[in-house]
């Protein structure tokens, strides 16, 4: 009988879901988007298993895999059928995204680069449309947005910021309708 329960113990403990079984896949966010995405790949444990996440502005979720995520850091905690318990913490980070392929834009020029009150947005593009242009400064907060229709072809336009920056470095994006984002670095001189 001794032996049927330690069998019985072994096989329960050995499958239960410990933290080192639980591995993460991260899709990094762009900047100032939600678009990053975490996937669990559990390794042991016994389904069925659940799951709470908790994140940034109190985000909440049961499901194993998330997405339309924010920068920041985002924590598991994973149960199984038999008690097991793993914790996991991920964090999310903010990065400047080029999903707009060649098909989109080509030889994208911000010029003067530095600048100082603003610079033209110089680029070929192969689809007409209502196009975004937004600066951010380096920790990816929105300075200023405004919208031009792009025509296909060759484009040169103004992009004028209507307040005075300081000195440092900042980062455009042009997003397209269908959140297709390219983006470039500029310096701001006074």
């Amino acid at each position: 009988m001794k032996k049927i329960f330690f069998c019985l113990g072994f096989f329960c403990i050995s499958l239960k879901v410990f933290g080192d079984d639980v591995t993460a896949s991260v899709t990094n966010a762009g900047i100032g988007t939600t678009d990053g995405a975490i996937t669990l790949l559990l390794t042991s444990g016994y389904a069925p298993f659940t799951f709470l996440w908790t994140g940034p502005d109190g985000f909440i979720s049961t499901e194993q895999n998330i997405d339309a995520l924010a920068a920041g850091e985002y924590c598991v905690t994973v149960n199984d059928l038999y008690c097991g318990v793993a914790n996991l913490c991920i964090t999310v980070e903010e990065e400047l995204k080029n999903a707009i392929s060649d098909l989109y834009f080509s030889d994208l020029v911000l010029s003067p680069n530095p600048f100082t009150s603003g610079f033209n947005v110089i680029f070929d593009c192969s689809t007409s449309g209502n196009y975004n242009f937004v600066l951010y400064d380096i920790l990816g907060n929105k300075i200023f947005a405004t919208q031009f229709a792009v025509n296909s072809g060759n484009n040169n336009i103004p992009f004028e910021i209507p307040v005075v920056l300081p000195e440092g470095n900042y980062f455009f994006s042009i997003l397209d309708e269908g959140e297709h984002t390219i983006s470039k670095q500029v310096v701001s001189t006074k």
